[in-house]
């Protein structure tokens, strides 16, 4: 459980590094596999609210992955699809 929660807070804390200038789709896809992975394998942990903690990343995973990312800037829809973006 201990491994699953750091592997969580790398993969959101890697997101937002300033150092990082470019961030590819294949990485964001990649990314989102993985956490999809992780997040089949909390499910089966006595922690319920791990799958809690997976609604960030999947928002701001979401976010990247959207077709009209310009969207975030309105404030409505950013509220309706990425609140805790």
């Amino acid at each position: 459980p201990q491994s699953v929660i750091l592997f969580f807070f790398w993969a959101q804390d890697l997101l937002i590094k300033p150092r990082i200038k470019k961030i590819t789709l294949g990485f964001v896809e990649q990314l989102h596999l993985d956490i999809l992975f992780l997040q089949a394998f909390a499910t089966g942990l006595p922690m319920p609210s791990l799958g809690d903690m997976m609604l960030e990343p999947f928002q701001l995973l979401a976010l990247l992955r959207a077709e009209k990312p310009d969207e975030f800037m309105d404030p409505r829809i950013r509220q309706a699809r990425y609140p805790l973006v």
